[in-house]
């Protein structure tokens, strides 16, 4: 880089003095001119200039270099979000030569705490040597910006700035942004001999500071099991970021937790880099902590992982849902732990990923009770996924029909044993206690409601059981656990015929009129019978 940052300054001593001024850049890789100023030799102190930040990942694989004049640009990404503070070094003068002699003394210090009104510059010749320089911060600025790709441009300009030594000092990064770039000086004007047009000063001077990046992002797996103590399945998907030449991983770990009142047994199922499985406890290891899980890649794995920059590790983390939260929202977050060799870490970037369960309450009633406010009891039912479970705009569950022969089985709490029938209690309702509904992931995203198909197996004492068509009843569930007042559905039963009873009318009423008439007949006769002996 040296060598591509000559000046143009009458004296060769004090080129060379500029320029060591300036180098003293740490973690920059050039300094380009986006519009060369024909000074030929001359500082005009009542100039403004401005520093352009171009804020990159570092280089992998590549060492090339942002020439001053611009002609080459970094391939890699530019990164948005990241604030730097512009400080002036009050006490240089660069109108004058002894300012530049100064400034030829001076390595930018590595740390500056925020709001700093001074500093201890390092002495090049000797770094245990510093010497006080006051400061004060002129401005910050956050780059920003995309190309017509949409990828970031991460740039940032400080402008209006008057002739001077400045400070430059990055003080707020995105999540997943590991390093920061070490403070750098940059001077107004800059000296341009022999790679700019001028051959002069450059008054908008162009740095490229850099930092490793790492993102993470997650998603939900579709469902398979629909009842509650099914396993809810998520992958997490992280990049290896990019390190500086000389730097090394020391951890890289992926954690994922969900509220432990709604799940349990958390577990890894799967590691995979760049596609390739990992290989627990050789490559990965695995730590529970209630409902939290850590997979952390090996010391041993580590030491090669530089190799695989800008790739991907993907991770398949699994829990068990024991319960139906009061909205139904089953929040589970990842977060990736990064850290270097050079006391760099990422800030915990974190990513979440919701499922979404509801509970339903079963009401079985006598069809022929015209209030229909008393339950029945003894009612059984079997609950089945719905061939359509999400019907179409305007559409209901009412059209759907089973899915399968095997009837979904639901784990009513933590270690109790699942059940695949459901028999309604005194008061004529059942409640199945937790199933499926959607999740942030999937096709449909975060609807509220799922369609499911209930089967009556068993009708209460004295009811007859349906049979075909009739013993299928579809199901609305919604998101969310259920008040004990809510009755999703509501189901009716006939009752069944009694025994045959002796009848008091009808042919019975016939043959007693017979029998009567044939009494009241032979009654006639013996009165007959008496009036003709009496005569």
């Amino acid at each position: 880089m040296e060598g591509q940052l000559k000046a143009g300054w009458r004296s060769k001593a004090a080129v060379a003095l500029a320029v060591a001024g300036v180098l003293a850049l740490g973690g920059m890789t050039g300094l380009t001119a986006r519009a060369a100023q024909p000074g030929y030799g001359n500082i005009d102190g009542a100039k403004k200039g401005s520093i352009i930040i171009h804020k990159h990942e570092h280089q992998s694989g590549t060492s090339e270099i942002a020439k001053p004049d611009g002609s080459v640009n970094l391939t890699s990404p530019g990164i948005n979000g990241v604030t730097f503070t512009i400080y002036r070094i009050t006490d240089l003068d660069l109108t004058v030569s002894a300012g530049w002699d100064q400034l030829a003394k001076l390595n930018a210090p590595r740390q500056v705490e925020d709001g700093a009104t001074s500093a201890d510059f390092p002495d090049k010749d000797d770094p245990g040597t510093t010497t006080p320089h006051g400061l004060t911060s002129v401005m910050s600025v956050t780059t920003a910006g995309t190309d017509g790709s949409g990828n970031p441009q991460g740039v940032a300009t400080a402008s209006s700035l008057p002739v001077g030594a400045y400070l430059v000092v990055e003080t707020g990064r995105p999540s997943g942004v590991i390093d920061s770039a070490p403070p750098y000086i940059v001077t107004i004007p800059f000296p341009d001999k022999g790679v700019g047009a001028s051959n002069g000063w450059l008054y908008d001077v162009e740095t490229y500071p850099k930092n490793s990046v790492a993102t993470i992002t997650k998603g939900v797996n579709p469902q398979q099991g629909l009842g509650l103590g099914s396993t809810a399945t998520y992958t997490v998907t992280a990049t290896v970021p990019r390190l500086a030449g000389d730097a090394a991983f020391q951890s890289y770990e992926i954690t994922d937790e969900a509220d432990a009142r709604y799940v349990s047994d958390p577990d890894v199922k799967a590691v995979k880099v760049e596609g390739a499985a990992l290989t627990k406890d050789r490559d990965y290891t695995v730590t529970v902590s209630g409902s939290k899980v850590t997979m952390s890649l090996t010391s041993a794995y580590l030491a090669g992982l530089k190799a695989h920059a800008d790739k991907q590790v993907v991770v398949t983390f699994s829990a068990k849902v024991i319960k139906v939260p009061a909205d139904g929202d089953i929040q589970d977050k990842a977060t990736l732990g990064v850290r270097d060799d050079k006391a760099h870490s990422v800030t915990d970037p974190v990513v979440t990923a919701d499922q979404y369960w509801g509970d339903a309450r079963i009401f079985k009633v006598d069809g022929g009770d015209s209030a229909k406010a008393a339950g029945l009891a003894g009612a059984r039912f079997k609950v089945y996924p719905a061939k359509t479970p999400y019907p179409s705009a305007g559409a209901s569950c009412e059209a759907t029909v089973a899915d399968g022969a095997q009837p979904i089985s639901v784990t009513p709490s933590d270690g109790a044993t699942p059940v695949t029938e459901f028999e309604t209690a005194a008061d004529g309702t059942v409640l199945i206690p937790g199933l499926f509904v959607s999740d942030s992931s999937n096709d449909p995203v975060a609807v509220t409601q799922r369609c499911y198909v209930l089967q009556e197996v068993k009708a209460p004492a004295g009811y007859t059981l349906p049979t075909g068509n009739a013993a299928y009843t579809a199901l609305v569930v919604n998101k969310g656990a259920n008040a004990t007042s809510v009755r999703d559905v509501t189901i009716e039963n006939t009752k069944r015929n009694g025994p045959d009873l002796p009848l008091t009318g009808s042919a019975g009423a016939v043959l007693l009129t017979l029998l009567g008439l044939a009494l009241l007949g032979g009654g006639l006769a013996v009165v007959m019978v008496k009036r003709s002996r009496a005569r």
